[in-house]
C-alpha cells in the first residue's frame, strides 16, 4: 500500500472503524510494486484497543 484515501481525503490509518463502514463511501488503495514502510509505522495510526 502506497496510500489511502477515504471519501477522497488522506486516511493514515491502518484500521477502519464501524462508523466509516456502515455509512458507506469510498476506499481509494494506491499499491505499488514496493511497500511504503511509513504506511502504518506510527503508533498513532493502529488501533488502540484489540478485541
Amino acid at each position: 500500500i502506497q496510500s489511502v484515501k477515504l471519501n477522497g481525503k488522506p486516511y493514515a490509518n491502518t484500521y477502519l472503524l464501524h462508523r466509516d463502514i456502515v455509512a458507506g463511501g469510498t476506499l481509494q488503495l494506491t499499491m505499488g510494486p514496493q511497500p511504503n514502510k511509513a504506511f502504518g509505522a506510527a503508533a498513532a495510526t493502529r488501533p488502540k484497543e484489540v478485541y
